[in-house]
């Protein structure tokens, strides 16, 4: 009977990862040129820039872009998001390090914060990905409750990739 009871735990464990697994799909946005994978399909939160953000109770996903920044300031660009995207969650930096994407340079910010509402609340951990080509300009980011370990986060940003033509959300 101990056995059986083991059987099904496992095997309803095994469903529900299966389900969660399932839930991550593809999504594109054709004016953006970029995919991703999301546990969930994003809504579009702004049109200036175009962001789309996907908030669940194990965390929040965002991606935006913008064009137009030619002559801008490696330096003072990636200052100037990254303050600005961290210390709305009153964060604080703990690792970064420098990226690239496709000819993209860029910069990967680990950090810890507090989210003050939303589907999750409370402390938090993220990362934040920038990259730009000086003219178009991406920003990543994703949190989850700094109480649970989650992967999703690197599944999230390394899924991340530009792309000629798409066709469309």
């Amino acid at each position: 009977m101990c056995k059986r009871k083991l059987l099904v735990v496992f095997v309803l464990m095994y469903s529900i990862v299966s389900i969660a697994e399932a839930q991550w799909a593809a999504f594109s946005e054709a004016n953006g040129r970029f995919k991703a994978l999301l546990p969930g399909k994003p809504v579009q939160s702004s049109n200036s820039p175009p962001t789309f953000v996907l908030s669940t109770g194990s965390g929040v996903y965002a991606i935006s872009y913008t064009d137009g920044h030619e002559g801008a300031d490696w330096a003072e660009t990636l200052k100037a998001e990254k303050d600005s995207a961290i210390s709305g969650l009153k964060g604080k930096v703990l690792q970064e390090k420098d990226i690239s994407l496709d000819g993209f340079r860029g910069r990967s910010y680990s950090f810890e914060g507090d989210m003050p509402s939303g589907a999750i609340k409370g402390p938090i951990l993220g990362e934040l990905r920038l990259y730009f080509n000086g003219h178009r300009f991406y920003m990543l980011m994703a949190v989850v409750p700094k109480r649970i370990k989650n992967e999703d986060v690197s599944k999230f940003m390394n899924s991340f990739q530009l792309v000629s033509t798409s066709g469309g959300h």
